[in-house]
């Protein structure tokens, strides 16, 4: 006896696409969420930038080193985020206390990719470590929950070796990274990491120096007398998310 149709079978992947295909464009591609950046930026899936320079290692470390995080940290304030659906940041900005200190996630990420290069480096170099290994991994497990988080689904093309430098090279739609540094500066926290590289150990008043760095323009002032009541920073570059682990 033939089995019976399921009245409402699922769309195949071609149905899907072709549903896609008709789909107006903001719905393609919305604005993010926080920033409304649209994927604007074309560029080649592959590529060799001088950030991996294999015939000049000191071009490659210049570069690198100077990949500032500090416009990251911003200060929104509590109707913000309940308007956006994100919980209210713990830790209190000190100049308005109607604000939060939040880290976006993007220059999160690009603090644990450059976390990982200076361990690398490094070790090329046979250099004490500035990091913990604890650190390190801690780095790279995020950025591979990231992967997992994203699952791109792109279909990229096998190419020719000598095909690479070609303008035919299948090419990705990306976000606008200065169209990010901008709303972060909109939104800053007046924060600079401190000369040694934010790895944890500082005491309360230094982490509170971080946040005195405040932009003509701003509005805000900075208060020497102010005492913070806080006594963890977890979220911020470099410290500890586990005491003695990260």
């Amino acid at each position: 006896m033939p089995k019976s149709q399921d009245p409402s079978p699922s769309k195949s992947l071609q149905e899907k696409h072709e549903t896609a295909s008709t789909t107006p464009k903001n719905a393609i591609d919305p604005a993010s969420p926080y920033a409304h950046l649209h994927r604007t930026r074309e560029e080649p899936y592959i590529q060799i930038t001088d950030y991996a320079s294999p015939n000049n290692n000191t071009l490659q470390d210049a570069l690198w080193d100077a990949i500032n995080i500090d416009d990251g940290i911003v200060a929104l304030s509590d109707i913000y985020a309940s308007k956006h659906d994100l919980p209210t940041a713990q830790l209190r900005f000190p100049w308005d206390l109607t604000k939060g200190v939040y880290v976006l996630h993007g220059f999160h990420n690009l603090y644990c990719v450059k976390t990982i290069h200076a361990s690398l480096s490094e070790f090329r170099a046979g250099k004490p470590q500035s990091s913990s290994w604890g650190h390190v991994s801690y780095c790279l497990d995020a950025l591979r929950r990231q992967v997992l988080c994203d699952a791109d689904d792109t279909p990229r093309a096998t190419e020719r070796r000598d095909d690479t430098g070609g303008e035919d090279r299948q090419k990705r739609k990306c976000r606008d990274w200065d169209g990010l540094v901008q709303f972060a500066r909109e939104n800053t926290a007046c924060y600079r990491q401190p000369g040694g590289g934010g790895n944890g150990g500082d005491d309360g008043k230094s982490v509170l120096e971080r946040f005195k760095h405040c932009p003509q323009g701003s509005g805000y002032v900075v208060d020497d007398s102010y005492v913070s009541n806080d006594t963890s920073f977890v979220g911020l570059p470099g410290e500890p998310i586990v005491q003695g682990v990260v």
